[in-house]
């Protein structure tokens, strides 16, 4: 069968599965994923979403996307291994964001196709698409309740769908509240409270809300507009036709479906603006898909009507993803996670009681079976009062101490008498494979770069 016989659903399938397979293997899971597969394994042990069960600060909100956690430990519960189990799930969600592409913009074939295969072939949303975090479920239902929405006049089932699917989402992205805003019938809003309602409990279980509260700066908000208008700067000279491909949603009648999406995306937009925390790939997904929509919608009028051309073009963009994960294949995986993890599962088996401080907490509690002591976010409570890691070190003790090989980390680090004489670098794991336990602080980067050293208490 020729390749002009295929149907462009299965064209795109295909190409999608290609792009997101070269992701998974060009670069390493994020800290996001490995921390789904630890509290997916806990809830496979019948433990409950819980980071460190049975520790007396548990539990707090170790999940912002309890039923990706859910879904991950379900898999795990029978037995799948797990790296299998996260690379499967996305991949299916990564079909169903397809097929909710397909339906949202089903009145406009041929922006349809394009924005299917720029989705396909942006590599910052094979990165996310693949790399562990909830993004792709969350992203999936966000599009099936949208594509829902405009077809609630079809009867009561498919609107009451779409609410329902829209308040699953909210267990999976807490910025999916905004879908209630599209509601425009009596079902939607009952089948949006019906999932609403148990997800609010399922959050209740994790105990008190985190301390988020919106705080507008100035850097955060130019930081989250660049990084949404420009996925990477060398797409800057398609800037322009996003930008009129905006307009054209806004003005068109027909665009209703494109519309929509590009409408929740200000509000995740200005939802990720508001709250001055590290803004991750898979906190944009949703803002980069609209992009991708409306690149498709500038482009319209100069788009191939010859369909071998346009499936010549996606060839050509599957090309070049392919050809960019192997020439930035990046070594983490191998030299980083891989001994990383291989040291934790083997020394919290001779030493069951003993607890790791560590700032990244994801590729180290996977491994880790014991007690892993958080020295950012919420997931250790102290953390947050004591502030500084050598305060942390001084009041908890931990046995171990994973530092991330960063220059003021570093030094902060040095800088303690009490730190010196008390931990002990025992080990590195680092991307050049480099085995200095004493580097010069003005030869690490100051930025964050999976590098770390690791203390031992004397």
């Amino acid at each position: 069968m020729g390749v002009s016989r295929v149907s462009p659903g299965l064209l795109l399938t295909l190409a999608l599965l290609i792009t997101r397979l070269a992701a998974w293997w060009a670069r390493p899971l994020h800290e996001q994923g490995w921390l789904h597969l630890r509290i997916g394994g806990h809830f496979a042990d019948g433990l409950g979403l819980r980071f460190n069960p049975g520790e007396p600060w548990e539990p707090v909100w170790s999940s912002l996307a309890p039923l990706w956690s859910a879904g991950v430990g379900a898999l795990l519960a029978v037995g799948v291994e797990p790296q299998v189990a996260l690379l499967a799930l996305q991949l299916c969600c990564e079909c169903a964001v397809l097929w909710g592409l397909a339906r949202l913009l089903a009145d406009r074939p041929r922006v349809c196709f394009a924005a299917q295969a720029c989705y396909v072939c942006l590599p910052q949303l094979a990165r996310s698409g693949v790399g562990g975090s909830e993004a792709s479920l969350g992203l999936a239902l966000s599009l099936h309740g949208l594509a829902g929405v405009r077809s609630v006049r079809e009867g009561w089932l498919r609107g009451s769908s779409a609410g329902l699917l829209a308040g699953l989402a909210l267990l999976v992205r807490p910025e999916a509240l905004l879908l209630a805003c599209f509601g425009r019938t009596r079902r939607f809003f009952l089948g949006f409270v019906a999932a609403a309602l148990p997800a609010v409990l399922v959050f209740l279980t994790q105990g008190p809300l985190p301390p988020l509260e919106p705080v507008w700066q100035s850097e955060h908000v130019l930081s989250v507009l660049r990084r949404s208008l420009l996925p990477h700067d060398w797409l800057l000279p398609l800037l322009p036709l996003v930008l009129w491909g905006v307009r054209s949603a806004w003005r068109d009648p027909a665009c209703s479906g494109a519309r929509a999406l590009l409408t929740l995306a200000l509000g995740t937009l200005c939802a990720q603006a508001a709250f001055p925390h590290p803004l991750y790939s898979w906190n944009l997904a949703l803002v980069w898909t609209a992009w991708c929509v409306a690149l498709a919608l500038g482009v319209e009028v100069w788009q191939p009507r010859n369909e071998r051309r346009q499936r010549a073009l996606l060839a050509g963009g599957v090309l070049v993803l392919v050809v960019l994960a192997a020439v930035t294949r990046s070594p983490v995986h191998e030299r980083v996670h891989v001994p990383l993890i291989r040291w934790a599962e083997s020394q919290s088996r001779l030493e069951p009681r003993a607890r790791v401080l560590s700032s990244d907490v994801g590729a180290i509690g996977f491994g880790w079976r014991g007690t892993v002591l958080a020295s950012e976010g919420w997931l250790w409570p102290p953390a947050r009062r004591l502030e500084a890691v050598n305060n942390m070190l001084r009041e908890a003790q931990p046995e171990y101490l994973l530092l991330s090989c960063e220059r003021d980390r570093l030094l902060a680090l040095r800088s303690d008498p009490w730190v010196l004489e008390h931990y002990q670098a025992v080990r590195r794991f680092s991307p050049d494979g480099s085995q200095e336990l004493a580097p010069a602080p003005e030869q690490l980067p100051s930025t964050h770069r999976s590098d770390y050293l690791l203390f031992r208490r004397r």
